[in-house]
């Protein structure tokens, strides 16, 4: 569609997901749009070196693409840090941030996607009600903030961002359905995922669930915005504001032309 809005594909991965998941994956991206823009966030193990072998593998896949761009990181980094980099790191403001454990049951998932960012209209929105696959406009993820670079692990920085987007635009964050996309979130094998790390009911970072209550609390005058309050049934309030991490992003936006 040649007046369709151009996005990148934002994908976070790791050495355990590689072969089963991701090179899967970027080949099906590949085949079906070969030319678009992906930016891979490449993370490391927490107290673990990082793999050598892995590095060269997946650098050397990679480069068999056109248009694909890692960024390493040499040690655990948290899904915040890492989104906000690759984020930073696009050429076009919308983008389509997926998880590196789904599958793209077919093509008609392509011009799925451009429907959606006409009906969206510039805002961002999940797809099929999850944020395994999630469209972001760069612009309005700067305007909220950015993901919150203090929640170290994984986990919550999803509800958290849901809640302060709302907050912004005083409006629910969009869920667009009817993608063919399959996620493999129930098949993950959660011992290889936040290695070194504690945990919080086997799946997610205790350390970004002890942040998030500390964060906001529970108030009868707080707001019910999204996957947090529990489909509305939980007010909050945010006690603790995301500091802006990039203040100089949309500086660089205005003026880049100028150089």
């Amino acid at each position: 569609m040649s007046n369709s809005t151009p996005y990148s594909i934002v994908i976070v991965t790791f050495v355990k997901r590689y072969e089963k998941y991701f090179k899967p994956l970027i080949k099906q991206i590949k085949n079906a749009k070969p030319d678009i823009e992906i930016i891979v966030g490449i993370n490391g193990e927490h107290k673990e070196l990082f793999n050598q072998q892995y590095r060269k593998d997946i650098l050397a896949f990679l480069s068999e693409y056109n248009n694909v761009y890692p960024i390493m990181f040499t040690e655990h980094r948290s899904l915040s840090k890492i989104w906000n980099s690759c984020l930073i790191n696009c050429t076009n403001d919308m983008v389509l941030r997926i998880d590196d454990d789904i599958t793209i049951a077919d093509n008609s998932f392509w011009p799925a996607v451009d429907q959606a960012l006409s009906m969206a209209d510039g805002d961002c929105f999940k797809i099929n009600g999850s944020w395994s696959h999630t469209v972001l406009n760069r612009k309005q993820i700067n305007e909220v903030g950015w993901f919150d670079e203090r929640l170290l692990g994984g986990g919550e920085e999803d509800g958290d961002m849901e809640w302060r987007w709302s907050e912004q635009y005083h409006k629910p964050f969009r869920d667009i359905r009817g993608f063919p996309i399959i996620n493999h979130w129930n098949d993950v094998d959660f011992d290889e995922c936040l290695v070194n790390m504690k945990k919080c009911n086997g799946k997610r970072s205790m350390f970004n669930k002890v942040f998030i209550l500390k964060k906001y609390h529970e108030s009868p005058g707080g707001a019910a915005h999204g996957i947090m309050c529990e489909n509305g049934t939980r007010k909050l309030i945010c006690v603790d504001p995301t500091p802006n991490q990039y203040p100089s992003e949309a500086f660089y936006w205005r003026n880049k032309d100028n150089l």
